[in-house]
């Protein structure tokens, strides 16, 4: 009984390390919706070469997959330059 907290800080910490790092941005893949489809835009995002504009559809720029999740504020729509 003496060892529970102990147990309990070395569980804690494993979790905060476990849960604290995230991917790297570089091998991320991106997505976009285009016209209604999930499009991959990996490429694109990489070179830089696209504008998040504003939009009035509740839709987001980015998302990390195929209907993925969202990496980017809502209202926001994928532009290619």
């Amino acid at each position: 009984m003496k060892r529970l907290p102990l147990f309990a800080f070395i569980l804690a910490a494993f979790g905060a390390f476990a849960f604290s790092f995230p991917k790297e941005e570089g091998n991320m893949e991106r997505w976009a919706l285009i016209d209604g489809v999930f499009q991959d835009v990996t490429s694109i995002v990489t070179s830089g070469e696209y504008d998040c504009d504003a939009t009035t559809e509740q839709i987001h720029c980015l998302y990390d997959g195929n209907n993925g999740n969202p990496v980017s504020p809502i209202e926001t729509k994928f532009v290619p330059h």
